[in-house]
């Protein structure tokens, strides 16, 4: 994503806004979606006029048109607070190299924040952006892509110092951890670790990859991996806590992740070498355990807004009617779909409507319907009654239920 100026003209006269926008691929055109509208760049009260003049502005300085604020506030945290600068001079063989890894990083870093674009469009951009020390006169793309091998090659620990000297400064709690992955796409086919699985871009017929990230209890990324495209979520799980742990192994993490991480083995991996969870589960897979805490739903004390909760002895029961509402609309469409499909198969394949319902009912329709596609009542009222329900899972008693939910 990136901020953009838009000028508009209307009645003869022209208007400038500033947007927050990203480029989506549609077909085998790129189109721009604008994201957010900070409002009009004249209107003094509208964040449009605060981002203008004091982050995304040029100034003069020696006798040159130069952005400031903003490259000068991220160059200070990646220096000042991370301290980054140190980092890479301090793990990489400078002897080995004839780059500045220091002053190639920070550009790519400044350049992806204020245009993100390829790293030879930045190449005649980097001019444009203040630094308080000196720049190359010129820059060869290759020199970019070096840079970002060789930030690679060391990635671990420059993700681990990083992390060190956030913690002291107090702005790393790694108390409580949080992991997911994501996956996007490419359009090339140069890269090895690029396959087909599960897009989350809805973009199936293209090859992706999987990225794997990390957060403290402050929402700053402490480590990412990246995985082949076809991977799936819980086989990433294991290898993520392990070095995560093996990173902190004086701090008292609890890992927290969302139902696509719980499979059997990762949850006896965490409590085999003990490490303390909160994780979301499907009710579905302890529907026999707890359906009938399920059938009143007036017993769940309420947590917040439409969050309520149950504890039981399987985790704490969570409900969101809202959710359930929207679970229950979905499923009747896709009922009504499923059956006004059947209807018409009989009426026009009469002999084989089955090979045709075959062919043309999802599997996700199917399963509400029996061999001669009659309606499976019993399929209905289960789906009904964990509909906006899921569990908190953790292998730790808190003393707030808050500690938990939250």
């Amino acid at each position: 994503m990136y901020i953009k100026r838009h000028t508009y003209n209307s009645d003869g006269k022209s208007y400038s806004y500033l947007k927050l926008s990203k480029s989506v691929r549609v077909g085998a055109r790129v189109k721009r979606v604008d994201v957010v509208n900070f409002g009009r760049l004249d209107d003094p009260t509208s964040p449009a006029y605060f981002l203008d003049k004091y982050l995304t502005k040029s100034v003069e300085i020696n006798g040159q048109q130069k952005f400031y604020t903003l490259p000068m506030a991220v160059y200070t945290v990646c220096r000042e607070y991370l301290g980054l600068d140190n980092i890479l001079n301090n793990i990489v063989d400078n002897s080995r190299i004839d780059i500045d890894l220091w002053i190639y990083t920070i550009l790519m870093i400044i350049g992806r924040i204020m245009d993100p674009d390829s790293k030879l469009s930045l190449t005649r951009k980097y001019q444009d952006y203040y630094l308080p020390q000196s720049t190359p006169a010129s820059i060869d793309v290759q020199n970019f892509y070096r840079t970002l091998s060789y930030l690679t090659e060391h990635k671990v620990s420059i993700e681990r110092n990083i992390a060190l000297n956030l913690t002291k400064q107090g702005l790393n709690d790694t108390t409580i951890v949080f992991y997911d992955l994501t996956s996007t796409y490419f359009e090339g086919d140069c890269c090895q670790s690029a396959k087909k699985g599960h897009s989350r871009d809805h973009r199936s017929d293209r090859v992706q990859i999987e990225l794997g990230l990390v957060i403290n209890n402050q929402g700053i990324p402490i480590y990412h991996e990246v995985y082949e495209g076809n991977v799936t979520d819980v086989k990433t799980y294991q290898c993520t806590v392990k070095r995560i742990a093996d990173a902190y192994p004086d701090a008292r993490i609890i890992f927290v992740s969302d139902k696509g991480m719980l499979s059997k083995d990762n949850i006896e991996f965490l409590d085999k070498h003990e490490y303390p969870y909160i994780v979301s589960a499907s009710a579905f897979r302890y529907y026999s355990k707890i359906s009938d805490l399920l059938k009143d739903k007036d017993k769940f004390k309420k947590y917040k807004d439409n969050l309520f909760y149950l504890k039981s002895s399987e985790g704490i029961i969570c409900y969101n009617p809202e959710t359930a509402k929207k679970s229950k609309i979905t499923r009747d469409n896709a009922i009504k779909r499923a059956q006004d499909l059947i209807v018409k198969a009989k009426k026009n394949h009469p002999q084989d409507y089955k090979v045709f319902l075959a062919k043309h009912i999802c599997k996700y329709h199917r399963k509400y319907f029996d061999d001669e596609y009659i309606l499976k009542q019993v399929v209905i009222d289960k789906e009904a009654l964990i509909d906006g329900v899921w569990l908190i899972k953790s292998n730790r008693t808190f003393k707030y239920t808050k500690t938990i939910i939250s």
